[in-house]
């Protein structure tokens, strides 16, 4: 027997499914009704932890656009669920044990309808041996998936030589003037090639600056802190640096006023999603650092969704075969959230040891990014495991461009 989870809302949904059962309308047992007050309550957890307890399908009630008790509460739970049964589907998961359908207090005849054509289908299915209570890491992965990342733009390390006399110059001159307490930049670490972020607060140090391909790391998230600071904080950002730092500022986690933004151009670094970015402006700067930047240009800003359709076009044996392959492999470091730039809960609600913690973290870290993320590729920069954690953001940031132009 398969086991089907109905999510229904109090005022119509679970109505529905009450009027079916007086006027004696039957639906299979196999539907386990769970009540809850509006359908919008309905998140990511609470479909995954269905799924990880050994639902084989899954259906989410609510009332009618328009309709909603709660004002606008079934069109978040439109947007939600088309994202999160998007995301399961790219992994792997049958679409058809998921759905989303509008049942009004009075269609209890359409309720108890649905709930056998539900029950129909993902009988047909047979049960869910994907992502349930466990991950099988002996799964058959002889046919993974090969993924055909191409570089659309290598880095240019001359648009980064003709810009770090200019960063230096410029932080020389706040500093000396005092109308910054501190300046957050590149600084060359024990190797040469792998500058990290460092707080300068006095001219003889900025020879340490440093500016080439390998600056990787994303100042934004730093800024949260050094914000908080007495005085202000200079900070150079790039165009992906800008875009987070923008983002952060909306969500009211940087002090605008706390920092002097200067925007410079971008020369291209080592991260894959640097390849595709057709980012060229600095959204919420206080100045720029004029150098040209058509150099860096993506040709084809579209090819970031190539690997995306790639995944696509294979079965759901083969996507789960591929993200099985990856996510087994997750020690939960917790490193792709602290790199994150728009990762910035005190506490993280993935914080657990459920035996499925690692891929309900990673579904619902990308699930929290959904219309916030802006594909600066930290997480997969930072993964020890080299887990391609890029792939899950831009599934998303896919689904809601797409979502927004119907």
């Amino acid at each position: 027997m398969i086991n089907i989870v109905a999510f229904c809302c109090n005022w119509c949904s679970y109505a529905g499914a009450d009027l079916a059962g007086t006027t004696r309308l039957e639906y299979p047992p196999e539907v386990k009704i769970i009540r809850v007050p509006c359908s919008c309550r309905v998140d990511e957890q609470a479909v995954l932890r269905a799924f990880a307890r050994g639902a084989d399908g899954v259906i989410v009630c609510g009332c009618h656009p328009g309709d909603c008790h709660y004002s606008t509460g079934n069109v978040h739970t439109q947007q939600h669920m088309h994202t999160l049964f998007g995301l399961l589907e790219f992994m792997g998961m049958e679409r058809q044990r998921m759905r989303l359908e509008w049942i009004s207090a009075a269609e209890g005849a359409k309720f108890a309808a649905t709930m056998r054509e539900f029950v129909a289908q993902v009988a047909a299915l047979g049960k869910n041996t994907r992502y349930g209570a466990t991950l099988d890491s002996a799964y058959d992965n002889t046919h993974a998936i090969k993924l055909n990342s191409a570089t659309i733009k290598e880095a240019n390390h001359a648009v980064h030589e003709q810009i770090l006399p200019h960063m230096r110059a410029r932080a020389e001159e706040k500093l000396t003037s005092g109308a910054v307490a501190r300046v957050l930049a590149w600084g060359s670490g024990a190797f040469d090639p792998s500058p990290a972020p460092m707080l300068f607060t006095d001219t003889k140090t900025l020879a340490r600056m440093a500016y080439n391909p390998f600056c990787a790391a994303n100042h934004s998230k730093y800024l949260i802190e050094a914000s908080r600071e007495s005085g202000r904080t200079l900070v150079f950002l790039r165009p992906c640096d800008a875009h987070n730092f923008a983002r952060l500022v909306t969500e009211n986690q940087i002090r605008r006023d706390a920092v002097c933004a200067v925007g410079i151009a971008c020369g291209g670094c080592l991260l894959e999603t640097c390849h595709t970015c057709a980012k060229i402006d600095h959204p919420m700067v206080d100045e720029t650092i004029d150098i040209a930047l058509t150099d860096r240009t993506a040709a084809n800003p579209d090819a970031r969704f190539a690997d995306i359709e790639h995944l696509d076009g294979e079965t759901p044996d083969a996507r789960y075969a591929f993200w099985q392959a990856h996510l087994t492999r997750c020690i939960r470091c917790n490193a792709c959230r602290n790199a994150c730039p728009t990762c910035h809960c005190k506490t993280c609600i993935r914080d657990g040891s459920h035996p499925m913690e690692h891929l309900h973290f990673h579904i619902t870290r990308a699930f929290h990014q959904a219309g916030r993320c802006t594909d600066c590729g930290q997480c997969g920069r930072v993964c020890p495991q080299r887990i391609p954690l890029h792939l899950l953001n831009r599934k998303h940031i896919q689904i809601t461009e797409e979502e927004a132009a119907t």
